[in-house]
């Protein structure tokens, strides 16, 4: 019998030795695993925001593929389109809301189609046209998010254009802003100072 005991009491260290191993060396792969995808989501972290400096690059990197939407967005008829990445169905099918009475149209030009496609690949999340400008939403995160928006009568953006206008900054280029909105602080009444082109 003590015999049994021994080999038993034998087993069960060994197990314990295999066991704090394991948990070991899993512990190691998840700390490496942890610091690759930090400094991954440095590039692009869904919590950190992007500021005027990073909007500005984006904006630089992404400016031709900006204007095109813009001269499409001009040329329709339609006063207000949305696109989100619900409406984005393959590179040649993207879908644009523009209004009730019209409801969900496919984007006709291949082009551009292709190109919006390919902002939303970029990481911008959503993209809409109002009377009075067209806005490029980069960064979301619940009521809080941070974009570009293009003038097009060459006015300041404001709050008919951008509903929870928290913070404006002019872009490098006439016509360019980097915008937030933050629902927040727009609710305790945080407005962005008057901007100067």
């Amino acid at each position: 019998m003590r015999f049994i005991v021994n080999s038993y009491a034998k087993y069960i260290r060994g197990l314990s030795i295999f066991v704090l191993i394991t948990f070991g060396f899993v512990v190691i792969v998840i700390a490496i695993m942890s610091i690759i995808m930090l400094s991954a989501l440095r590039v692009q972290s869904p919590f950190r925001s992007p500021n005027l400096t990073q909007m500005e690059e984006y904006f630089q990197a992404d400016r031709e593929q900006l204007q095109i939407i813009i001269d499409y967005f001009i040329s329709t008829n339609f006063d207000t389109i949305s696109i989100s990445i619900s409406s984005i169905h393959g590179e040649q099918e993207v879908e644009m809301f523009t209004g009730l009475e019209t409801g969900r149209i496919l984007v006709s030009n291949e082009n551009v189609s292709r190109t919006i496609y390919n902002l939303f690949n970029a990481g911008y999340r959503g993209i809409g046209k109002s009377e009075t400008g067209i806005r490029f939403l980069k960064w979301a995160i619940r009521d809080h998010g941070r974009g570009i928006v293009y003038s097009i009568n060459g006015n300041v953006p404001d709050e008919t254009m951008l509903p929870f206008l928290t913070e404006l900054q002019p872009l490098s280029e006439e016509n360019w802003f980097f915008y937030v909105e933050n629902f927040n602080e727009w609710r305790q009444g945080v407005r962005p100072n008057s901007v100067e082109e």
